[in-house]
């Protein structure tokens, strides 16, 4: 075909076939005009040839050749760009040949298979030579010694073990020897791999290569029991370590129910998670699935475990532990799941009465300033509708949109309830322009920056606006009263007091801006820190500088809570705030430039709700004791409730009954896990064990043995089954405890 434009080829020409030569290349450059075919000849490229290399691999100390024993060759030379490898086999001799890259330092390795460590050594390869490789030194010329490694095994493995013969491997609590345990040997060096044993017989024994090494680990496993690896023991080639016995510590099985509060009905598919120690994320964690009706049977690891369930819209806010025997089987109590609660409405905005879609409900912590933490976010749908799953607790229900207000609506959540709150309205903004001009010639304020804040100090300033190029401005802002802040450069500030009509505009007198001729412009800085941390800082932190309850000045912390702003000299409050803090103020007159100024701002918590009642008869009990560890956290009100504020984090909790009440209750210990939402936990309290006395009689009135149940035996307001029994003397008298749950 005909070529426009002239095209640059560049091709490329490869040589070689491995693996008796290097390879290379010759880069080809060619302009082709219109028209024009391209032949090129390919000029002599000399290929370096690759060499040989001839070996006998021997197991060192005895020199009986190894067999069937991989040997490769690698090169590589970035100064001349070449690089080749090769490998082979040892035949039945221990003899190999092999073509090898030539050059000088060609890297040999030999071995690295199971019954021989590898051998690394280096050798020069003459081109299109033979060389005879020696390793070490000291072997025989054309040998290379291989290091054959050597075996762990039990004992009687090569002749019958006695009658008396306990086993080797064996279940430590019963003796009985195990079969089918898996046995392997691994080097503390990875490359040398792992030496693996057949499954161990009837009598639990086992022979098991092991690589050459100082610190090899015995590793044997068994369905059924916890691994057993021994301490590091050193293995020297061709020698054989014994071990008499190896014990395996059976896991325990556990069982128990999950269900849900209120009701106690079964929670199916609820994951619940074993774990030695108190850690979720511990080694040796085992997982099960509840079935239909909350049922889980799982093995466990022999210690003292927790327990940590959790389900899809249920609140799991405790752990338990227990102690789990090797071999053993035992029920637990049931878990207990709070069910979430729901939130349903529908967002309308004022004065219209229509309906809002696509604003945000936020499920809000009541501690903070409008509202703490925010733990669940929605948006509302085309209609107007929303729904919220939450954990129960009391929250604020903040809700808000684009050219709305926000509202904050209170609300309580109980366990599986669903509240409507009906209608939330927002109230649509106002729009107020107006223009902006200069008090000495009437010339527009280019570019002046307009603030518009509410005076009711629970809504937030809009986002602020500038003046075009005649002057004019327009802004939304919250309907109600706002206060007006106009500021520009060389100019003092001005204020105006303006009434916002919800959806309507109102028009604002022009507002004249004295020019500063000697502005006295001041420095003011500081740092914002945690309340737990004074010398620390909050990134992001906001200080607002207010004259006459109207923002003047604004200033943003550093990443690490430093600020620095300047402004005209005159008194100012400061607030300092910051997501997931509390706020603080202060006032501070700025005559000369101030410095080293630090708010400390406290932490949010999240809203934790307690509910203290008699287990037996689920009565309220008031001025019931709650503390976390030495600090009291406070006593419950007359229905039984108590709500702090807690950080995220894991606090171990104790509930302790009134002191009018005296030993009437015993204190319980409960757990409780905060992280990023609302906690509500119900505790019963019960009495101590007490003991039951009577006599059992005949229908005809003749004492006589009987067995005699718990009074407490069967289902439990906890879900749990517990029952206690004794058998009355041949006078027909019992003694018997009487069970709390």
């Amino acid at each position: 075909h005909p070529r426009r434009e002239p095209r640059r080829r560049h091709l490329r020409h490869r040589h070689g076939v491995e693996p008796f030569w290097f390879k290379d290349q010759v880069a080809i450059n060619a302009t082709l005009g219109p028209f024009q075919n391209f032949s090129w000849t390919v000029p002599p490229i000399g290929l370096a040839l690759y060499g040989f290399a001839d070996l006998t691999l021997v197991e060192s100390g005895i020199g009986v050749p190894a067999v069937g024993v991989g040997v490769s060759a690698s090169y590589s030379d970035a100064a001349t760009g070449r690089s080749g490898s090769s490998s082979g086999q040892t035949n039945g001799a221990g003899y190999v040949n092999i073509t090898a890259p030539s050059g000088r330092g060609v890297e040999f390795q030999a071995g690295g298979s199971q019954d021989y460590n590898t051998t690394t050594f280096f050798a020069t390869v003459p081109e299109a030579g033979v060389v005879n490789l020696t390793y070490p030194t000291t072997a025989p010329n054309g040998t290379v010694e291989l290091s054959g490694w050597g075996w762990v095994r039990s004992s009687y493995v090569d002749y019958s073990a006695p009658l008396s013969y306990p086993g080797a491997v064996v279940d430590q609590l019963t003796g009985r020897p195990l079969p089918q345990a898996q046995v392997s040997v691994a080097s503390s060096d990875p490359v040398y791999g792992s030496g693996v044993s057949q499954p161990t017989n009837l009598l639990g024994q086992f022979l098991s290569d092991a690589p050459v090494g100082s610190g090899d680990l015995l590793v044997v496993s068994h369905p059924g029991f916890v691994t057993n690896t021994t301490p590091p023991v050193a293995i020297a080639s061709g020698a054989t370590v014994e071990y008499p016995r190896v014990n395996l510590t059976g896991y325990g099985v556990v069982a128990g129910r999950v269900v849900a509060e209120p009701g106690l009905f079964p929670v199916p598919d609820a994951q619940v998670i074993i774990c030695p120690g108190t850690s979720e994320f511990a080694a040796n964690c085992l997982t099960q699935v509840t079935n239909n009706t909350g049922w889980y049977w799982m093995t466990a690891y022999p210690s003292t475990d927790s327990i940590f369930v959790s389900a899809p819209n249920f609140l799991a806010n405790y752990t338990e532990t227990f102690p789990v025997a090797p071999d053993s089987w035992q029920e637990l109590p049931a878990y207990v799941l709070v069910e979430y609660g729901g939130i349903t409405g529908v967002v309308r905005g004022l004065p219209t009465g229509l309906t809002v879609a696509g604003a945000t409900v936020a499920v809000c912590s009541p501690l903070g300033s409008p509202v703490g933490p925010c733990s669940v976010t929605v948006g509302s749908a085309a209609n107007g509708t929303f729904a919220i799953a939450t954990v129960p607790g009391t929250f604020v229900l903040v809700a808000s949109a684009l050219d709305y207000n926000t509202s904050y609506l209170p609300v309580s959540v109980t366990a599986g309830e669903t509240v409507n709150v009906g209608a939330i309205f927002l109230t649509e903004f106002g729009i107020v322009s107006g223009s902006v001009v200069d008090a000495s010639t009437g010339r527009p304020v280019v570019n002046a920056t307009i603030d518009a804040c509410p005076v009711d100090t629970l809504l937030l300033c809009s986002t602020p606006t500038h003046s075009g190029a005649s002057g004019g401005y327009r802004i939304a802002a919250d309907p109600g009263a706002v206060m007006l802040t106009f500021a520009a450069p060389s100019y003092e500030d001005a204020y105006l007091a303006v009434t916002v009509p919800s959806g309507g505009t109102v028009s604002a007198t022009t507002v004249a801006l004295v020019p500063v001729s000697q502005e006295s412009v001041l420095s003011v800085s500081g740092r914002v820190a945690p309340a737990a941390n004074p010398s620390g800082g909050i990134g992001g932190a906001i200080v607002n500088f207010y004259v006459g309850g109207t923002r003047a000045y604004t200033a943003i912390a550093s990443p690490t809570g430093l600020f620095s702003i300047t402004v005209t000299e005159g008194s100012y409050t400061l607030v300092a705030t910051a997501a997931g803090y509390g706020s603080a103020s202060a006032l501070v007159n700025v005559n000369t430039s101030v410095s080293g100024l630090v708010f400390t701002l406290a932490a949010w918590g999240w809203n934790v709700s307690f509910s203290v009642a008699d287990g037996l008869t689920q009565s309220p009990i008031a001025g019931a004791l709650v503390s976390a560890g030495s600090v009291s956290l406070g006593t419950t009100d007359a229905a039984g409730q108590l709500q702090v504020a807690l950080a995220n984090g894991t606090f171990a909790v104790t509930v302790q009954p009134p002191a009018k009440f005296g030993s009437a209750y015993a204190p319980v210990n409960v757990t409780i896990q905060v992280s990023d939402a609302a906690v509500a936990r119900v505790v019963d309290l019960y009495p101590p064990i007490a003991t039951v006395a009577g006599k059992v009689l005949s229908t005809s009135g003749a004492p006589g043995p009987r067995r005699i149940p718990s009074p407490w035996s069967g289902p439990r307001p906890t879900g749990r089954r517990s029952t206690v029994s004794r058998v009355s003397d041949p006078s027909g008298d019992f003694s018997l405890p009487a069970m709390r749950a």
